[in-house]
């Protein structure tokens, strides 16, 4: 603590403030000079143990001779001094003969007795002169507070006013996760056993959280093998899966149980066990469905034997490896198995949403059902079961690039399995297309030719196709240097083609695999599954093709049965707010032949649901697992209190700028692993290199010049002196941000996985929120957090990408003092920590809003007019007509979906479409068949602009993102 300066004195006795205890306030300042603990109690007294040190001047070293000295400093420490206090009194006490000052307040509370003690610097310099007044600076100063004839009680949290039934269920589920301090320009703790009698001051304070882990299970149910063989009797089959399910439901009966003995929190417990009732009854209807159907039963079993396949791509594995689902997935697979099935099922429009902690196994989850859905259209439709049977979109590029390589490798199985006779010779071929922004995949044929003879021209050539290796057997698709060798690379171009072919001639996808990137081929011959970012589809209004994806355009294929949106809390903002427009026409587009695709959502984190996914995609949500009535088990997950988990640490550097304090932390996190020897193997390599997250690129920009320029030569000069030291490698700090391109990000992506002791590995790595999306390298474990992220969300998916492995994640936070949220969070470290899941925000969608109206409403319409009413060409903008049965057939599914989605405005919309539609038709009719989509910038004949264009025509965003247009700011007196 530092000495307190002129303008933040003590007040005197006479002029004391009631409202600062101790001169608190200072304790938030860039010189802090005090701290504090606010706490309840019912005991008769307290007694607070301040410790503390300082550090004086010492001219000469212990061993030299007087006046030789190199002047250096010595550390003095404070005997432990002990004040008690009485119950209900407020005062003062100096201590350390007069160098700090102890100070209380007591105060009524509703439930017990409230006291705020206080540990001050009582020594007073002149303005400006507080970090120099070394000798003034009271060092590792704390105190222990301890309750004598009583405990301290639990300390109240957030009133929340009005509270929604999902706020008294979080209070209800995290009852046992209380707090019973807050601490002032300080964080509080206290024991882990219970009752409470002491609590303490924490300047570095830290929580182990453990990692949320599946359930464990054994047994032929969850084996995919088993759940595979069709030669097994039916009977046999459901006999298994309903012994699966009762283990759950006797779990349920026990909740129910509990939850009738739960007091005030009885309405709210047995709210809980509804959900799990009604879980039940769907998985029990699944089980039913695969006992009655034969077409079910096949594709159920089918699409085990392809999810095996996928596992261990066809080689033998040992019985203790045998690929099986985790209870979750599989419970998930048998809930949403009937409504998937079909079409006419009464939960067929409920959006199953999937809610499990990052690296739980979510994907597989809904890999397996979209195995089941791909191949029972082909059982039960034949030919018109093939396009495109699934749509899964994601938010970021990355991500999207990584599941398409995941997905991928089911469609090889799944080919596998068709090319065998294991489907029937007739069923379609399976393939998985990736559409992403023309500047990540080639958008036709003639740019994916041109790309591709750039890349032979290359000596080291950079893959622009987002598919580095062969999904099966994982061979590179290009070679390290340039070749003559056509077969060296994996790729094959013509002004009319597209493929891609594994360049291992032993592979089995030799001649050809499933896969495609070029938005041309696959409109073309629309692939089994499609994988897309969510913005891609705004480029439906500007494109002739498109429709084939979903039925519509004159396809023979039925449309895609099941939609998959994966990381769902991403879709909120001003990007959730932009897509729900858009998803009116989507799933218009999806409902235009008479049919309802079954939706499936995925998060770790969410908060709100049933308001976002109402706003979003007009649909009622049920998540899965249900929660159980004790936040930290639900049955199919539960907390790995022996397993590695995280430690995460808070740091609050006041008094120093920011950039010093993440110099100086980066370099200490950087040096440790060399500098601790006890650490094993891989402990050293799960620590060697730094993730450094931020909030914003302005902040990485400054970080990656500190670690390259201050923290680089701070451990070139310790390792001078010190050869077992630590030295950056030339290439070893990247960034990983949204500016990389494609094939870098990549890049960049597998150099993660190197381990340490090669020149190839990273030491340190900037991120922006593009980590906390799927980036799965199992060898991290060692983050920088800089800066509270803006959401919880956000933190706990960005800090859960450390300590995956069998090695803890260590994560330190370096909180901003000036910021108000950062310095909240970290007084309150432990509390926050220990539950961080309820103090998730909620998403905010509002789609329907009439400044997002302006953006997108006309975009909207314009895509299912151009793809299911029959306009797709870009001459046919003139043959509009308002009385088209198809163009009030467009309205009126439009209109459906936002009274749904926000009944409200729903009237004002529905007068906006009209006088659009009316607009349309009379520029048609005054173009003399001039009118097209896409017109010459400077004429009147174009229906569609580029939003923020000047002149005639609809403004008409490309992607998503560009929500809002860029304002130059030019100062008075510059000329334009």
């Amino acid at each position: 603590m530092l000495a307190g300066e002129a303008d933040q004195g003590f007040p005197d006795d006479g002029d004391h403030d009631q409202d600062d205890i101790g001169n608190l306030t200072a304790a938030s300042g860039w010189t802090p000079s005090s701290m504090g603990l606010s706490f309840m109690h019912d005991a008769p007294e307290l007694v607070v143990s301040v410790k503390g040190a300082a550090y004086e001047r010492q001219l000469e070293r212990d061993d030299q001779a007087p006046g030789t000295g190199e002047g250096l400093w010595r550390r003095v420490a404070f005997g432990e001094q002990s004040v008690i206090i009485a119950a209900s009194t407020s005062g003062q006490e100096d201590i350390w003969g007069g160098r700090a000052r102890l100070q209380w307040r007591s105060r009524p509370g509703k439930f017990a007795e409230i006291v705020t003690v206080s540990l001050s610097n009582a020594v007073q310099v002149p303005l400006g002169r507080a970090k120099k007044e070394v000798e003034s600076v009271l060092f590792q100063c704390g105190f222990d507070v301890e309750s004598v004839g009583g405990v301290i009680q639990p300390y109240p949290g957030d009133v929340v006013v009005n509270a929604t039934p999902e706020d008294r269920e979080l209070e209800y589920r995290f009852r046992n996760h209380l707090s019973y301090a807050i601490g002032h320009g300080v964080a509080a703790t206290w024991p882990e056993s219970l009752p409470v009698t002491q609590i303490s001051t924490d300047s570095l304070p830290s929580e182990a959280v453990p990692r949320v882990k599946p359930r464990e299970a054994s047994g032929d149910a969850l084996r995919m093998a088993w759940l595979a063989d069709r030669k097994m009797p039916p009977a046999v089959l459901t006999d298994g899966l309903s012994g699966f399910i009762s283990e759950y439901e006797r779990w349920v009966s026990d909740r129910r149980a509990e939850g009738e003995a739960a007091g005030k929190y009885r309405e709210v417990a047995l709210g809980l066990v509804g959900r799990m009732d009604q879980a039940t009854r769907r998985m029990r209807e699944g089980v039913l469905l695969l006992g009655s159907d034969p077409t079910v039963r096949e594709a159920f079993q089918l699409a085990n034997m392809a999810m095996r396949l996928q596992s261990t791509r066809g080689t033998a594995v040992p019985s203790e490896k045998e690929p099986s689902w985790r209870p979750f997935q599989l419970a998930f697979i048998l809930m949403a198995l009937a409504s998937t099935a079909r079409d006419d099922h009464d939960d067929r429009d409920l959006v199953d949403l999937i809610w499990f902690p990052t690296g739980g196994g979510k994907t597989e989850a809904y890999l397996g059902l979209a195995a089941f859905e791909m191949i029972r259209r082909r059982l039960q439709d034949g030919p018109a079961g093939g396009g495109t049977a699934v749509i899964t979109r994601y938010t970021m590029r990355l991500l999207t690039a990584q599941q398409f390589q995941r997905t991928a490798r089911l469609i090889c199985a799944l080919e596998l399995l068709r090319g065998d006779g294991t489907l029937p010779s007739s069923t379609p071929h399976f393939s998985v297309g990736l559409l992403l922004g023309g500047t990540t995949t080639p958008n036709d044929f003639k740019a994916a030719e041109g790309l591709l003879a750039e890349v032979r021209g290359q000596l080291s050539p950079q893959n622009p196709f987002q598919v580095r290796a062969c999904p099966w057997c994982e061979t590179q698709l290009m070679p390290e240097r340039k070749s003559q060798r056509d077969d060296a690379y994996g790729f094959r171009a013509t002004s009319r083609s597209f493929t891609i072919n594994c360049v291992n001639n032993q592979c089995a996808f030799h001649a050809g695999l499933p896969m495609q990137v070029v938005d041309e081929a696959i409109f073309k011959s629309p692939p089994t599954i499609v994988v897309a970012t969510v913005d891609k589809f705004a480029r439906l209004a500007w494109i002739p093709s498109g429709g084939s994806i979903f039925g519509v355009s004159g396809s023979t294929f039925n449309p895609p049965s099941l939609v998959i949106q994966d990381e769902l809390h991403l879709i909120s903002g001003p990007l959730g707010t932009i897509v729900g427009i858009y998803e009116a026409a989507i799933q218009s587009l999806l409902k235009w032949r008479g049919t309802s695709p079954k939706i499936v959502a995925s998060t770790a984190t969410i908060r709100s649901a049933n308001e976002q996914v109402r706003g979003l995609m007009a649909s009622k949500v049920e998540v899965f697992p249900p929660s159980g009535l004790d936040a930290d088990d639900n049955y199919f997950a539960e907390l790995d209190k022996e397993g590695p988990g995280r430690l995460y640490v808070g740091i609050l550097p006041q008094a120093f700028a920011p950039a010093w304090a993440i110099g100086q932390t980066a370099g200490r996190l950087l040096a440790a692993p060399t500098a601790i020897p006890s650490l094993s193997k891989a402990e050293r390599d799960a620590y060697w290199t730094l993730v450094a997250y931020h909030n914003s690129l302005r902040e990485l920009g400054r970080t990656i010049t500190i670690l390259r320029d201050d923290v680089r030569t701070m451990l070139e000069r310790e390792e001078s002196s010190n050869p077992d030291g630590r030295s950056i490698g030339t290439e070893g700090i990247e960034e990983l941000t949204s500016n990389v391109d494609s094939h870098e990000l990549v890049k960049i992506l597998e150099r993660l996985s190197i381990s340490e002791g090669s020149a190839e590995v990273i030491d340190a790595i900037a991120a922006t929120n593009i980590l906390s999306v799927g980036i799965d390298i199992d060898r991290l474990g060692l983050m920088l957090v800089n800066g509270q992220p803006k959401t919880t969300a956000e933190y706990i998916q960005a800090t859960s990408r450390v300590g995956r492995a069998g090695v803890p994640g260590i994560i330190l936070t370096l909180y901003r003092s000036g910021k108000a949220r950062d310095r909240s969070t970290f007084e309150g470290f432990r509390t926050f920590h220990d539950s961080f899941y309820r103090f998730v925000e909620p998403t905010s969608v509002t789609p329907w809003a009439f400044q997002a109206r302006q953006r997108a409403l006309r975009a909207a319409l314009v895509i299912l007019i151009r793809h299911a009413a029959g306009y797709s060409k870009n001459d046919d903008a003139a043959a509009f007509e308002e009385t088209s049965v198809f163009v009030q057939k467009a309205i009126g599914m439009l209109m459906d979906h936002i009274r749904l989605a926000d009944k409200r405005e729903a009237p004002t919309i529905e007068l906006e479409l009209r006088r659009a539609v009316a607009d349309w038709s009379t520029r048609a009719k005054s173009s003399a068949g001039d009118l097209k989509y896409q017109g010459s910038k400077n004429t009147d004949d174009r229906l569609l602009k580029t939003f923020g264009d000047s002149g005639q025509g609809w403004p008409t965003m490309h992607s998503m993102r560009s929500v809002e247009r860029g304002v130059r700011l030019r100062p008075r007196g510059e000329k334009a």
